[in-house]
């Protein structure tokens, strides 16, 4: 009590504080459990998936660069080592290897099989690593899936 016979309270009440404390704490929480539900793609509807590895698209690049490349052994490379993966269709830069693949063997209907398949992915906002050496846009993929003949043999031939 002070002079006057009144109660002193404290200019700010520790219990505000502990509440503005706890309030902060959960918040926190909950923004660090969203960030690794997202990272760890809890919320992802499961139509893409990462399945190819910086070293699959170095070896990519790698091949398109060889002195001695030719398109049969992209082929060869996309079908033993890509093609393989599980889950592959659900990664858009192995179905851009292939989609390259197809091509190369004037594959019409491989090649709008998996234009379609690079359109969806597009439109959800997945998109083809941009470190490919060989990169196309969709507009290209889809002028060479509408006219195929015209792509015969077109490609980094050495």
């Amino acid at each position: 009590m002070n002079e006057q016979g009144q109660n002193h309270t404290p200019a700010i009440p520790t219990n505000k504080f502990k509440l503005l404390f706890v309030g902060i704490f959960i918040l926190f929480l909950i923004s660090l459990g969203m960030n690794i539900a997202q990272a760890l793609h809890v919320f992802d509807n499961n139509s893409t998936a990462k399945v190819l590895t910086a070293e699959d698209i170095k070896k990519s690049n790698e091949l398109f660069k060889a002195e001695d490349y030719t398109p049969e052994k992209y082929t060869e490379f996309v079908n033993k080592e890509i093609k393989t993966k599980e889950n592959w269709e659900k990664d858009p830069n192995a179905v851009y290897m292939n989609y390259l693949s197809q091509s190369f063997q004037s594959d019409e209907a491989g090649m709008k099989e998996s234009y379609e398949k690079l359109q969806k992915f597009n439109d959800e906002g997945h998109y083809i690593d941009g470190e490919m050496v060989l990169l196309k846009n969709l507009e290209m993929i889809k002028s060479e899936v509408d006219s195929p003949s015209n792509q015969e043999g077109q490609g980094l031939e050495g």
